[in-house]
């Protein structure tokens, strides 16, 4: 299986801030969090999701409501 979309934004704002949180601490891999901490991996997961929900509204339907609190609740 590939990566996730939330994978792929996590990855790509690590590369985006030298692989530093916003308080300059070592970002954790991927995987790290997964095991330490997976609701953040559920975080960035579901921020994905509704990028890519907005996207998808904004190609088929300018004025579509995003309603993500089914995600949300995950």
């Amino acid at each position: 299986m590939g990566k996730s979309l939330g994978q792929v934004g996590y990855e790509a704002y690590a590369v985006r801030t030298g692989g530093k949180t916003f308080d300059g601490r070592a970002m954790p891999t991927w995987e790290e969090i997964g095991v330490n901490t997976p609701h953040i991996q559920r975080a960035w997961n579901t921020a994905a999701s509704a990028i890519r929900i907005a996207v998808i509204a904004e190609d088929n339907e300018p004025t579509l409501p995003i309603d993500m609190s089914a995600e949300l609740a995950l």
